[in-house]
């Protein structure tokens, strides 16, 4: 009995009004340790990635110019240019496909 009188006043709130991020009594996520192994994943890999910009594979004598000699630039402008001509312009089309739908009731006598 004693129990059913102090569960009466307990109100189970399954929504709080408001921001719960923000202001004075803001509530706080725990930090699980799932949380502390994905940031500690994230640091090697932003590690990973510092050394890879600190030792190239090419030293800059070799990187000075080395695109414009294999031509990949030229061409990958020119493919470039190609396409957006070819997005600008009319398709071709034959007078027969223009006036096909003229077609539809012709028919043999």
């Amino acid at each position: 009995m004693f129990i059913t009188r102090c569960l009466m006043y307990y109100i189970r709130r399954k929504h709080f009004p408001g921001r719960l991020d923000l202001g004075k009594h803001k509530m706080i996520p725990r930090v699980t340790s799932l949380m502390k192994a994905r940031a500690l994943q994230q640091l090697l890999l932003e590690q990973k990635n510092l050394d890879s910009l600190e030792n190239p594979y090419l030293t800059e004598a070799e990187e000075e110019g080395h695109m414009e000699d294999s031509g990949k630039i030229q061409k990958m402008q020119e493919e470039y240019l190609h396409e957006k001509r070819q997005k600008t312009m009319l398709k071709h089309r034959l007078m027969d496909e223009h006036l096909d739908h003229l077609n539809v009731t012709k028919q043999w006598e």
